[in-house]
C-alpha cells in the first residue's frame, strides 16, 4: 500500500496539521482561521491557508505594542 506524501511547507494545511503546529485545539483553530480569512471550506474538506494564518497573529501582536 502506498502511504502519502505530506508537504508540511505546503500552502495549505489540513486543520490537524495546524492543530499539531500551533498546539490549538481543533474548534478554537477553526474560529481563528476564520477571523483571519485564512479558512477554505470546500464540502466537508477543511484547508488553513498557513501565511495569512500567522500574518494575522503578527498583526495582532504588533498592534497591541502601540
Amino acid at each position: 500500500m502506498n502511504t502519502p506524501v505530506r508537504n508540511d511547507e505546503s500552502v495549505y494545511r489540513t486543520v490537524a496539521q495546524m492543530s499539531k503546529e500551533t498546539n490549538i485545539c481543533r474548534k478554537k483553530l477553526i474560529k481563528l482561521a476564520e477571523r483571519a480569512n485564512a479558512l477554505i471550506r470546500i464540502d466537508r474538506m477543511l484547508r488553513i491557508r498557513a501565511d495569512k494564518f500567522y500574518e494575522y497573529f503578527d498583526n495582532q501582536s504588533n498592534n497591541k505594542k502601540k
